[in-house]
Formats: structure tokens, C-alpha cells, sequence
């Protein structure tokens, strides 16, 4: 198993078994939805904490967020022990403060590259924002194979939420 990311693991079925572990915890600290009519900037989550980057805010030791007040936006940062990260979608940014949140990332936490935006699916505000990064930081963009033409060809669909809208 992974290979590529370092030496082969032949009996991976324990550090499966650990990682489903870590996904739980992980899970139960990252808000996914909020109440309809009732959200606010304070319904955010109680987990994370400011850095010394303004408006990205740790979750975990390698997990990031941009976060603040009426700002919600779908993006979070993994970064490796060695300075390399990989965001998590990245759409609906004003590009120059997504510079400026990089930018001090790069200074702040110590990040080197970002290798790539892995997109999650079609909506805009997940990822609109990535082929700057791919112009600007040389990141890959990675997605779903079945997410590909949905991006690619948004007005061959009948979904909500397509970005022409």
C-alpha cells in the first residue's frame, strides 16, 4: 500500500484499522452543516484555534481552516512535517486575500509547496479558486474521476448549484 509516499506497507489491515480511528475523532471536531435559520459567524466550531496566520485556524497538528466572522468558506489545509501541503477545495476567494492567507502560511507555518488542490466535488465555492493556485504555487489540481466532466462541463448537467448560476 502507498508505495509512492514512502516504503510499502505489506500488512496494511492495522494502519487501516488506526486511520478509521482517526477519521472518527477527526469527524466528531470538524463542523460539517449548521442549523438553516440560525447559523451565524459564532455556530462555527469551538475546535479550532487562531495561528499566526490571520483568518486560518488550526484544527489538528497538520489540519488548517479559513475562518471568520460572516466567512465560510469550503477550504482547509493539510500540511506535512516536511512543508508541503495540500488544500482541500478552494473556490469563492477574493484571490488576493487567498494570496495573502498563502503567503503567510508560506512564511508563518513553514510551507514550502502546495503540491496540489484536491477538489471534492462540482460546486464553486470548492473549487473556482484552483486553477489559480495551479498558475501561481504550481499545485496539481486532483479530483474524482467522476467529478472531472462535471467541472468541466457544467451546463451538460441538470444539478443545483451549477456554476453558471
Amino acid at each position: 500500500m502507498l508505495p509512492s509516499h514512502g516504503p510499502p506497507i505489506l500488512n496494511a489491515a492495522p494502519q487501516l484499522t488506526q486511520y478509521q480511528k482517526k477519521l472518527r475523532r477527526l469527524e466528531k471536531v470538524v463542523r460539517r452543516g449548521y442549523e438553516v435559520f440560525t447559523f451565524a459567524g459564532c455556530d462555527q466550531d469551538r475546535v479550532s484555534r487562531p495561528t499566526a496566520v490571520p483568518h486560518l485556524w488550526q484544527i489538528s497538528p497538520h489540519l488548517y481552516k479559513v475562518r471568520g466572522h460572516e466567512y465560510w468558506v469550503n477550504f482547509h489545509m493539510l500540511i506535512s512535517d516536511d512543508g508541503h501541503a495540500i488544500l482541500i477545495d478552494c473556490g469563492l476567494f477574493d484571490r488576493k486575500f487567498l494570496d495573502r492567507i498563502l503567503d503567510a502560511a508560506g512564511k508563518r507555518l513553514g510551507i514550502k509547496a502546495i503540491d496540489a488542490v484536491l477538489v471534492t466535488h462540482m460546486h464553486g465555492d470548492h473549487f473556482l479558486d484552483a486553477e489559480h493556485v495551479r498558475k501561481t504555487r504550481g499545485a496539481q489540481i486532483w479530483t474524482h474521476q467522476r467529478v472531472v466532466d462535471l467541472i468541466e462541463r457544467p451546463l451538460d448537467y441538470d444539478y443545483d448549484a451549477m456554476i453558471p448560476a
